[in-house]
């Protein structure tokens, strides 16, 4: 590969990891920079009336408490969180007073995932047809063995015979 090849695809390269952390600052834009709270201090706030909201997005917790601060908090996967906050000993009162929200997933996300999945084998079929093709246009002709390299000859020029001779 020449150096002129070689640096198109580092461009290329650079211009699809710069795309790819673009998408991913964006997306992540929402989310506020707040305090990390456990699930029993979230339980225990809203048995003091200190929670106003809480909006679920997957496993993420964003609370929004009565004082207008905001913290985030994790659930256990597949489990739900009125059943959690039940265990952790919130009243069904309590819980009457609390607006809860699940946020719609994001729809770049799938499709993020698969391009980091596809990407690293994209790229590396790409280098090999590349390396492969380069090695082609040597003498040594690679992955070319049942090529005859046999030329016709044509009936316009003489031949010569043993009769000839």
């Amino acid at each position: 590969m020449g150096s002129k090849a070689l640096s198109r695809w580092l461009v290329t390269i650079g211009l699809l990891l710069f795309i790819i952390f673009f998408f991913r600052t964006i997306l992540g834009m929402g989310r506020p920079n707040s305090p990390s709270l456990s699930l029993a201090t979230v339980a225990h706030l809203i048995k003091a009336g200190q929670v106003a909201k809480i909006t679920i997005k997957d496993d993420e917790l964003l609370v929004e408490r009565t004082n207008g601060m905001q913290a985030s908090s994790m659930k256990e996967h597949n489990v739900g969180l009125v059943e959690t906050l039940r265990d952790l000993g919130v009243t069904d009162e309590e819980l009457s007073t609390l607006q809860i929200t699940v946020a719609p997933p994001n729809r770049w996300q799938k499709w993020l995932t698969l391009l980091g999945a596809l990407l690293p084998v994209l790229l590396f079929s790409v280098f090999f047809y590349l390396a492969f093709r380069q090695a082609q246009g040597g003498a040594n002709r690679a992955l070319s063995f049942g090529k005859s390299r046999a030329r016709m000859i044509s009936g316009d020029k003489p031949t010569v015979t043993f009769d000839d001779v």
